[in-house]
């Protein structure tokens, strides 16, 4: 009994001491399935062949406040050039966002919503926000960790370069 009890915390212990992969430039982006403001379900495929800033975020982040408004701004900016950004929310309650991005005066985003927090395990978001940029074959080009004003200029370094690919 003891030698099995010490097999079993063992097996544990070396099950959960396992590192997560986290999803880094190069790998494929790891498909979803999310719902939109409106309800309606939103695949990784429906963004096929258009550049994707995939942006993970909620209403009580800080950096958020600035974050989403620039990314609102490279939206409509690049919309007509195959490129969307996909900002995905965290909130539990949906009400909180919404009241957010209509304070901010968010237009141009799709926001779609992840309230358990599953695709951003999957996805092994780090800390709010964090933002993917993946190229028309569904490749991650880019994981960006947290926002500052000073990112502005290489995130859209990075965004050009991608659809000019």
């Amino acid at each position: 009994m003891n030698r099995l009890f010490t097999t079993l915390i063992t097996a544990l212990l070396i099950w959960h001491s396992q590192p997560t992969l986290a999803a880094e430039a190069g790998d494929r982006a790891p498909s979803f399935t999310l719902r939109d403001q409106t309800g309606e379900v939103r695949t990784l495929e429906e963004f096929s062949g258009k550049v994707l800033l995939l942006d993970f975020w909620a209403s009580w982040c800080p950096p958020c406040l600035q974050s989403l408004p620039w990314l609102d701004s490279v939206q409509k900016e690049y919309e007509g050039k195959g490129f969307v950004v996909v900002a995905v929310n965290l909130d539990r309650d949906f009400s909180k966002p919404e009241r957010f991005l209509k304070k901010l005066k968010i237009s141009h985003l799709q926001v779609l919503q992840d309230p358990t927090g599953e695709l951003a395990n999957t996805y092994d978001v780090p800390t709010m926000p964090t933002s993917y940029l993946i190229d028309r074959t569904g490749n991650i080009v880019l994981r960006h960790k947290g926002f500052r004003s000073a990112d502005k200029e290489t995130l859209k370094v990075q965004i050009e370069k991608v659809l000019g690919k």
